[in-house]
């Protein structure tokens, strides 16, 4: 339908500050069955004064004469010059549509500008009809009809959030902007964003800018109005009758996928350009009820919700860069690379940088186009106190036949690393955002960090493959606080949960996994936890450590979080997990996509207790496959005061008993000094003045021992050790590390 949009507008914008306001209430109407044909009711327009008119209100008394299924009555009015949709626009009310979930009676209420003026004392016609849900047949009344016309427009907000000005910057940029805040019931949120020239173009002028945005509140359902700068609504999203939980709207750069850092995959430059100009943004939130939008939009900036929405937080992201229009060959691939060990030494450096070759098998014996390809593709080390995500996907051009592509790693076993093995750790699918994705992340203080990568193809793929980088971005890093330094208790037990479609959340066995790194980005040794030394319940990770004062990061994910560290000494499952090849380099498998699909979203509920006791619980969400989240927190003050001497059954004056050093293969166990010539009776009193001198020193693991004290190490051990059933040595290692774990 043809519209004068913009000089109409403009000249309505400018008028109305010159004008003086006047407004004009006609008679009201009713329309005894309104169905989803359009029924032009005549307006009572003889008593409106002279004067040019540009916006409205209308409100009337809503009713239902045939139930016909739940959110299906969304009354749609509109206003025209005549009885005929194609008739002169001079006032045509874009007023949108209202959906009344629970089908009661109801009054209902627009306002907004006017499209084109209306001049007093003209026909004025108002156009009812009612939307129909899927399989229903809509009917009701509308009654009280009552349309005020307004000579003063209405204008921008006068309160909002200012995203400034979208800088697109060089290919490869991507620059993500967020504001969060509290959402009470019935709230609108507005911001303000400016598109510089030349704008977001698409198709054949494609510049490669691009514009998305996403929002998100903390019980689940948001939405998201675009204005321009005349007040006109663009578009929102979702629509009223989407079952989509969030808003999300993706402008521009179609030609290459891009990281729009977004909680849902659908961002391709799907709504097109943006000229340039001033855009405005309304976020609300929907109702509990399911499907239910309970907030109409309205040209003029006008957005309405009602008490019934969501409550919690908001967020919402603007992220905008630039992509290249066409991925081309920086790096080809070269034989032999069949195995892990030949693999072939690429370097990506920057965005768009591209690996391409040819792969139709998967042999790791015979070369050639019929071999696996493996590949160790080195990438920037994020620079000091900052974390880099790496993304890499892969494309197969111009065939239905696909390679598969993998990220590979080491092997654990009993808690030790096999460094010669090659392990899958993750397969790349196409539900990921870009599809076929492989993502890490890079940290710490390993200077040339990398990670293994194949490539698997069958006779059906005879087409090249592409293996393009993505890029890097700096990961924001979540705060959890400060803390009393000493031992440190760290779990996500059985409080993890995700949101329902009711509007509620659902309490979930999340297996989650999670690293402690030091201040410099270095993983603790043995801070790590995948499941409970007790395997019943939820797998949720726990930890306990004894820690210094300094700044920590918590690296938390879904199982299975990896990095180049064997499992900590309490990992519940020793043989379960993987390790990465290079140090510096850390990944989430989402549990081997291809088997378990990778997940978008999952919420945390992470519990940090420190040596005094004092608490803190915070949430925290994966929002995108692969991804893993950081938080820092800092340990202050000298460790409280603890007895760690170790309860060891001893000499008969009480002295410890000495013990020889063994090395398991991944720790080594300092001994502990005995003096010389000591006496050992068996078990005396002075054994047991030891064993209760030290018996409440506590942290929950315990092992029954070899002969010497020394943690049975797995079969075959190492050394030689020596095994004759309940010893002394026993008694002491359980004693130790049953109650706070002391080293012997």
């Amino acid at each position: 339908m043809p519209r004068s949009l913009s000089t109409s507008i403009l000249a309505l914008a400018l008028a109305a500050s010159a004008a003086m306001a006047q407004n004009s209430t006609l008679p009201s109407v009713t329309v005894p069955s309104v169905t989803d044909v359009n029924t032009f009711v005549a307006l009572n327009t003889a008593g409106v004064p002279a004067g040019t008119y540009r916006a409205y209100t209308m409100t009337m008394n809503w009713s239902e004469n045939a139930f016909s299924g739940a959110y299906s009555e969304e009354a749609q009015p509109s206003l025209y010059s005549a009885a005929d949709i194609s008739s002169t626009l001079h006032a045509f009310g874009r007023v949108g549509r209202f959906s009344n979930s629970n089908e009661n009676n109801v009054t209902l209420s627009w306002q907004g500008n006017l499209i084109n003026n209306y001049t007093g004392g003209q026909p004025l016609f108002l156009a009812a009809s009612q939307l129909p849900f899927i399989g229903g047949t809509p009917n009701a009344t509308w009654a009280n009809v009552a349309v005020t016309v307004r000579s003063a427009a209405y204008t921008a907000p006068a309160v909002f959030e200012d995203f400034g000005t979208a800088n697109f910057g060089a290919v490869g940029t991507s620059v993500p902007q967020t504001f969060t805040g509290p959402f009470a019931a019935g709230d609108v949120k507005w911001f303000k964003v400016v598109i510089p020239a030349p704008g977001i173009t698409t198709g054949a002028l494609d510049n490669g800018n691009f514009l998305d945005i996403t929002t998100q509140n903390s019980a689940g359902r948001s939405i998201v109005y675009l204005f321009d700068e005349n007040g006109f609504r663009l578009r929102n999203a979702p629509l009223s009758t989407s079952s989509a939980l969030f808003g999300t709207m993706s402008f521009g750069g179609t030609t290459t996928p891009r990281d729009p850092n977004s909680i849902i995959p659908v961002f391709a430059g799907g709504d097109g350009g943006l000229p340039a100009g001033t855009y405005w943004l309304a976020v609300t939130a929907r109702k509990a009820f399911f499907n239910e939008t309970n907030t109409v939009a309205f040209d003029g900036w006008q957005v309405f919700n009602d008490g019934a929405s969501t409550t919690g937080s908001y967020s919402i992201q603007l992220t905008y860069g630039r992509v290249s229009p066409v991925a081309n060959c920086t790096i080809t691939e070269t034989e032999p690379n069949d195995t892990k060990a030949t693999a072939q030494a690429v370097s990506f450096t920057a965005f768009n940088d591209v690996l391409c070759g040819t792969c139709t098998g998967n042999s790791q014996t015979t070369p050639g186009a019929g071999s696996a390809d493996y590949f160790k593709i080195s990438v920037p080390q994020a620079p000091a106190g900052q974390i880099y995500r790496h993304r890499m996907h892969i494309e197969t051009g111009g065939s239905a036949f696909v390679h598969n592509f993998q990220m590979r790693s080491l092997d654990v076993v009993g808690g030790v690393i096999d460094t010669a093995s090659d392990e899958l750790f993750t397969n790349a699918v196409g539900s990921t955002n870009p599809s076929r994705l492989l993502q890490f992340y890079t940290l710490g203080s390993e200077p040339n960090p990398y990670v293994i990568v194949r490539v698997l193809g069958s006779a059906s793929t005879t087409n090249p493959y592409k293996i393009i980088y993505d890029g890097f971005d700096v990961v924001t890093i979540d705060e959890l606080g400060s803390f009393a330094a000493g031992n440190t208790a760290i779990t996500t037990a059985g409080d993890s949960f995700l949101p329902n479609i009711n509007g509620g959340i659902d309490v979930v066995t999340t297996d989650t996994d999670m690293s402690i790194y030091d201040a410099s980005f270095n993983p603790v040794a043995g801070a790590s936890n995948d499941d409970p030394t007790s395997l019943t319940g939820p797998q949720s990770a726990a930890l306990t450590r004894s820690l210094n004062a300094g700044t920590y990061y918590l690296a938390i994910s879904n199982f299975d979080v990896a990095n180049d560290q064997p499992p900590a000494f309490d990992e519940g499952r020793p043989n379960k997990g993987n390790a990465m090849d290079s140090a510096g380099v850390i990944a989430c498998s989402e549990a081997r996509p291809g088997v378990i699909a990778p997940t978008a979203l999952i919420n945390y509920q992470i519990t940090l207790t420190d040596s005094v006791g004092a608490s803190n619980i915070f949430f925290t969400n994966k929002s995108a496959a692969f991804e893993v989240r950081f938080i820092r927190f800092t340990l202050v003050g000298a460790p409280s005061a603890t007895r760690c001497n170790g309860a060891d059954i001893a000499y008969d004056t009480g002295d410890f008993l000495p013990r020889a050093e063994i090395v398991d293969g991944s720790n080594g166990t300092p001994a502990i000094p005995g003096p010389s010539l000591g006496v050992n009776n068996g078990v005396t009193e002075a054994d047991y003045n030891v064993f209760f001198a030290n018996f409440f020193d506590a942290f929950p693991v315990c092992d029954i021992a070899n002969d010497d004290g020394v943690s049975r190490v797995p079969t075959p051990a190492p050394g030689t050790v020596v095994n004759n059933g309940v010893t002394e040595g026993d008694y002491n290692y359980f004693f130790s590390i049953y109650f706070d774990g002391c080293t012997l």
